[in-house]
């Protein structure tokens, strides 16, 4: 369900920045269209909150576990972009930026870090 929500997020974010880009050059209705668009990624986030915290409160309230392990995981450097490349003439080569883009969105949908500040034990 969550992944579903995003993906219609994601889409409505880039029909509405295609739709803002074609509006008149600082006109009321581009602005408003550019405001949908800022809307978003903070539903994305709010999404992304709500999963962890009913994840959270379903273990918390679950009487069959008794310990509770959390992973401290270093998520900001494990999704920082790749740096560039040059080879010996200044080109830039491909470092995978695409394929890291798309592990680093995977990463932050699966709402690793949020869990175990939710709900405090």
């Amino acid at each position: 369900m969550q992944q579903t929500r995003i993906q219609k997020a994601r889409r409505q974010h880039r029909r509405w920045q295609r739709r803002a880009a074609r509006r008149k050059k600082g006109s009321q209705n581009q602005k408003k269209a550019y405001r949908k668009v800022a809307h978003y990624p903070q539903y994305e986030k709010n999404v992304r909150h709500e999963y962890a915290h009913q994840t959270s409160h379903a273990l918390v309230v679950h009487a069959a576990y008794d310990l509770y392990v959390f992973e401290n995981l270093p998520i900001q450097q494990m999704t920082k972009r790749p740096k560039a490349k040059k080879n010996a003439q200044g080109h830039f080569l491909p470092n995978g930026r695409a394929a890291k883009a798309g592990l680093n969105r995977a990463i932050l949908a699966s709402a690793w870090g949020p869990g175990g500040h939710v709900h405090a034990l």
